[in-house]
């Protein structure tokens, strides 16, 4: 069955920062203290949102020499590729895979690296999902399973225990085949809605429960249980967010970024998940031109980036307390903006610091 150590008190000491670049074909992962992006407990009063403090990046904790990519179409490039995932309710063990299909775990309490079972089969940008002490992986654009190459599925996962049905071996980490979800056996799905269309691409995700929610039509939202391992309608909506949603129990809310169309930013918002909101509506969100009924503390600075970001990342640290993480390439420069946020049972948001890091020509990020 699934376990779930996270407890709502729980707060994450560290947030893990893994950045890549092509020319050396090195990746390494940094671990930033969480208590550096917001005031101390102590101080009285709301916290007064300073400007972006410059910050420095702390050495690494470890580093990655990737294999040559080989792929059709890319040899000689040069270039090297990897994936990195988090695993664990502290985010404290790392998951790193290559195109090989090598699997490394790092473990950052005991500072060691191990080796985990490959990972056979070509995924196609499979997206990482932590839930509990296992991880899994569905593709951003799932498709049926092929019986004759039952290794090439589309939705696997990385749990701790004994071996899956028809594999020999003693309990330990072991790859899991699951079935995918059930709107690829829907009428015109592969000619409709195929990988080169985009329109199958997994629009959201979430971990409730027990339970992995996914979204691919900002309409209708998937629930697979982990325990039982099968699919069905889930009894909310996460249809009004982009990518990953993050839920915490004891605000009984859905945390994301909120996709508007008339531009390129993204807000902060939060859904109720029992709710059916449309695209344009949530219950709480933090955005330019806030009425009077928004939540205190709100801030035009943290809401709404400048159009030059290329990439934005959430992440939940417990108690409410958040990380929201934005990339920049500006006029050839790089660098990224770690605001610590804070959202009571009230749903009143308090932006705490934010810290600008300046990167070198590391254009692969991962944050969680």
């Amino acid at each position: 069955a699934p376990s779930d150590r996270s407890t709502a008190t729980m707060k994450r000491p560290f947030l893990n920062l893994v950045l890549g670049s092509h020319k050396t074909g090195s990746f390494a992962l940094r671990r930033i203290k969480t208590a550096s992006f917001f005031h101390p407990k102590k101080q009285s009063g709301c916290p007064t949102p300073a400007a972006v403090e410059l910050a420095e990046l702390p050495e690494p904790t470890v580093s990655y020499g990737a294999p040559p990519c080989l792929e059709e179409g890319r040899a000689g490039t040069g270039r090297m590729t990897m994936r990195f995932m988090p695993l664990g309710s502290n985010a404290d063990k790392i998951v790193s895979t290559d195109q090989d299909g090598n699997v490394l775990l790092y473990d950052a309490c005991v500072n060691k690296v191990r080796s985990l079972p490959r990972l056979t089969g070509r995924m196609r940008s499979p997206i990482p999902i932590a839930a509990g002490d296992a991880l899994y992986l569905i593709e951003a654009c799932p498709r049926k399973t092929d019986p004759d190459q039952p290794h090439q599925c589309s939705f696997k996962a990385l749990i701790h225990g004994e071996p899956p049905e028809g594999v020999s071996g003693s309990p330990g980490w072991h790859w899991h085949t699951l079935p995918p979800p059930p709107y690829v056996d829907d009428s015109g799905y592969e000619l409709k809605n195929g990988p080169s269309s985009g329109g199958c691409r997994i629009a959201s995700w979430a971990v409730v429960g027990d339970s992995i929610w996914i979204d691919h039509d900002h309409k209708t939202t998937y629930s697979f249980d982990r325990t039982s391992r099968e699919w069905s309608y889930a009894d909310g909506q996460i249809g009004n967010m982009l990518g990953r949603a993050e839920h915490v129990p004891e605000r009984d809310r859905l945390f994301g970024f909120r996709f508007v169309s008339s531009g390129d930013n993204q807000l902060f918002c939060a859904s109720d998940p029992k709710e059916r909101p449309t695209l344009q509506d949530s219950d709480s969100v933090w955005e330019e031109e806030a009425p009077e009924e928004e939540p205190r503390g709100w801030s035009p600075d943290f809401a709404r980036a400048p159009g030059d970001w290329h990439s934005h990342h959430l992440v939940h640290l417990g108690s409410g307390r958040f990380c929201t993480a934005r990339f920049y390439d500006r006029a050839g420069e790089r660098f990224a903006v770690f605001a610590g946020v804070e959202v009571d049972r009230g749903l009143n948001m308090v932006k705490h610091k934010s810290l600008r890091y300046n990167l070198d020509d590391e254009p692969l990020q991962w944050v969680f």
